[in-house]
């Protein structure tokens, strides 16, 4: 009964390359998107700015009625709980933003602009 030696993984270096790669475009294309919309015209900060901060809040809130609703529970289980009030709350979000004037979404342009906050923060979350 002596000491176990410990489990560990190791990767391939083209498995490596990929997850590099990926990252890199996770946080390289919705950078990409705006510069282009923008030398289209027609594309604001602000919208995008919206975008992100509806995916910021949805989020933050999907985790607090995670922690509401399943207190007790293990975090694994929050983890899940999360994970399917975002699907809701997400899109609730964003429609919320689209439609009333705060985020001023009243274009395709815009709308697309939202996107890319929201899209951008999520891959700039998932790399980081």
């Amino acid at each position: 009964m002596g000491t176990e030696p410990a489990l560990s993984l190791t990767f391939s270096d083209g498995t490596l390359l990929g997850y590099a790669l990926t990252g890199l475009l996770y946080l390289l294309l919705p950078a990409a998107a705006f510069v282009m919309l923008r030398r289209r015209g027609g594309a604001r900060l602000w919208h995008v700015t919206a975008g992100a901060i509806v995916y910021f809040l949805t989020v933050e809130l999907s985790d607090l009625l995670a922690r509401v609703v399943g207190f007790s529970l293990p975090e694994n289980q929050k983890a899940l709980i999360a994970a399917e009030f975002v699907c809701f709350l997400e899109e609730g979000g964003r429609w919320l933003a689209i439609s009333y004037p705060i985020a001023d979404i009243r274009s395709d342009r815009a709308a697309v602009c939202l996107g890319i906050g929201h899209g951008g923060l999520e891959c700039w979350i998932r790399c980081v």
